[in-house]
């Protein structure tokens, strides 16, 4: 492996690694693929799914609420992090500290609950802090879970218009008080307690970032949107969801952006959370939700070429997003993200992955290597010959969506 490594580290360096190749130099062979050999770093389970053996192989779970965790089994689980709404809660949410809140009005934004759902925590209250913090670092141990994932973690609900009732109270309350000023303060006093951390779109108050572990941002790389076309899907008629595809510049622009505040605040990463639609096939009886292979694989190397941790939700069926190539290790990164021609690629200590974002017909590349290559998602391997091993990239056409899919693949060196 260490003159792999080196050879590879030279053949970057030359920046000839990627050339035109034609469908005789392909050489693929049925062979069980390698075994997986890690633990993926986090994804969301869901509590009440029969199917969790799946979220067990992640280091990071966020698995609900505080009751949700109770009510679970979560024996088998790494590091489990509770869910709370950063600003408040919902007014169905009933434990010790809600019922805090709502014995003590002032200490929240609003005595009502906005559209009949939601109460707003004053969050620049003293006491309310004390307490909050106290409430939450108690049930973290009472569990014995890793820590807490915040979501909403800024201040930008304050600049919406059905919001703006809150803003106003809080000027009243705290004239010289910035709402920003207040999380950090909050977050600083949890981070005295040793507890993992993981927040969503801290960074939007750049400051939040170094009170915690891991920040997410969602839908950053790939989103589910509702069509207007009507169909039955297994026993349900309903719209048909989609997967939207993020402008691979605005998610390129993102990764710059991440990766500064990064440096500047300590943060250890920023997770990518992702959703994706089923891939529908038509049948006598419907349509038929299976697995979005492509979408998986798109935002798993999306993130590998970025240096980011990922997961994607199927949120139409939780099942159809269970899938081992998150528990394959790259090794450590070779180089940064390349781009030749359309095509972009990493290469790592172990393997690498390869990016064709706009494919409408089928291509042969060759790649300099010495060892066969495993193709992962095409589960096989690949042979070395004369140095140079070939790779087919497929199109897929959607016909639903009618659009061709981006083609993601990652591929391992043969030991």
């Amino acid at each position: 492996m260490k003159r792999l490594f080196a050879l590879l580290m030279a053949l970057m360096a030359q920046g000839a690694v990627i050339q035109p190749a034609d469908k005789s130099s392909y050489h693929p062979i049925a062979s069980p693929l390698p075994p997986t050999d890690c633990k993926g770093f986090y994804a969301t389970a869901v509590p009440w799914q029969k199917r969790l053996d799946f979220y067990k192989n992640f280091t990071v779970v966020e698995f609900g609420s505080f009751e949700d965790i109770a009510d679970a089994d979560t024996q088998g689980f790494d590091k489990i992090v509770a869910y709370e709404w950063m600003a408040g809660f919902y007014r169905f949410e009933r434990n010790v500290f809600t019922r805090y809140a709502l014995a003590h009005p002032k200490k929240l934004l609003n005595r009502e609950p906005i559209s009949k759902e939601d109460y707003f925590y004053d969050m620049c209250d003293a006491e309310l802090v004390d307490k909050r913090v106290e409430y939450l670092v108690s049930e973290v141990k009472r569990l014995h879970i890793a820590g807490l994932f915040f979501d909403w973690a800024n201040d930008l609900f304050l600049d919406e218009e059905e919001y703006r009732p809150l803003a106003e109270t809080l000027k009243k309350r705290h004239p010289h008080t910035d709402y920003a000023a207040c999380l950090k303060h909050f977050l600083a006093r949890l981070k005295t307690h040793h507890i993992l951390i993981i927040t969503n779109q801290a960074y939007r108050n750049p400051e939040l970032l170094q009170y915690v572990d891991y920040d997410m941002c969602e839908s950053y790389m790939s989103a589910v949107e509702e069509s207007d076309t009507i169909a039955p899907i297994g026993n349900v008629i309903t719209n048909i969801p989609y997967t939207l595809y993020q402008p691979l510049e605005e998610v390129f622009a993102y990764f710059d952006h991440f990766h500064k505040l990064q440096k500047r605040y300590g943060f250890k990463n920023m997770i990518y959370m992702n959703y994706l639609a089923p891939k529908f096939v038509t049948t006598s009886k419907g349509l038929e939700a299976q697995k979005p292979i492509e979408g998986i694989y798109y935002n798993y190397v999306l993130a590998k070429l970025g240096g980011f941790a990922q997961f994607s939700e199927v949120p139409f069926d939780h099942t159809l997003e269970i899938d081992p190539i998150y528990f394959y290790d790259l090794g450590t990164p070779l180089n940064g993200m390349r781009k030749e021609g359309d095509i972009y690629f990493r290469f790592f200590s172990k393997g690498f992955v390869l990016l064709a974002p706009t494919l409408h017909q089928e291509r042969y590349i060759a790649i300099d290597m010495p060892k066969s290559l495993y193709d992962l998602k095409e589960g096989c391997k690949l042979l070395s010959i004369k140095g140079k091993v070939t790779i087919r990239l497929a199109p897929v056409y959607d016909e639903i969506v009618e659009r061709y899919e981006p083609i993601a693949k990652v591929f391992l060196y043969e030991d």
